[in-house]
């Protein structure tokens, strides 16, 4: 089945709903309690909104900054954007859960949401950068099979995530690591 903007906000609304419930120990919650919203030059603009109803026009995911919302209490903000002068790679970044949302399985839910965006809008290739420190990013990336290049490490018989490439950022000291995630194609 093909992705559209509808069924991914279906799809996640209702997964990410769920974790919140579990996570909060709520009873239950409707869909259109998860809102997600493309941030413009300053304002928000609800994704799925009507924007002319005669030609059943809706706003559709894009290239941009983004806000998911558990009815009026924020949960995370990403961005997606296109690589410079390569029109097959989306760039993923500025992703982050807020506090009150951590270690619910959020993060790596809203990674497999970005995957579907960029196979929705056409790209081929996910692409993101992380601090090898961060054990959190490292454990999202890891779920989502990104850096499909695994190893076995025969030490211990199991496999081993291997980085695409990774440096020493001279302007922070901080070691980085870049990841790709192969994009299916939207059909």
């Amino acid at each position: 089945m093909a992705l559209t903007t509808r069924n991914l906000l279906e799809k996640y609304s209702l997964l990410i709903g769920t974790l919140i419930c579990k996570g909060k120990k709520i009873d239950k919650f409707h869909p259109n309690d998860i809102t997600f919203w493309s941030r413009g030059s300053n304002e928000l603009t609800q994704i799925g909104e009507i924007i002319d109803i005669e030609k059943e026009d809706i706003k559709n995911w894009q290239v941009g900054s983004y806000v998911v919302k558990f009815k009026d209490d924020l949960v995370s903000t990403f961005e997606l954007y296109q690589m410079p002068h390569c029109c097959g790679i989306c760039v993923s970044t500025a992703s982050n859960v807020a506090k009150s949302y951590q270690r619910m399985g959020i993060a790596t839910c809203l990674n497999a949401l970005r995957q579907d965006v960029a196979s929705l809008l056409g790209y081929s290739l996910l692409l993101c950068t992380d601090c090898d420190g961060n054990e959190a990013q490292r454990k999202v990336l890891k779920n989502n099979d990104w850096n499909v290049r695994f190893v076995v490490n025969p030490a211990f018989d199991n496999k081993v995530q291997k980085d695409i490439f990774s440096f020493i950022n001279r302007r922070t000291g901080n070691k980085l690591n870049i990841s790709v995630k192969k994009i299916p194609k939207n059909i």
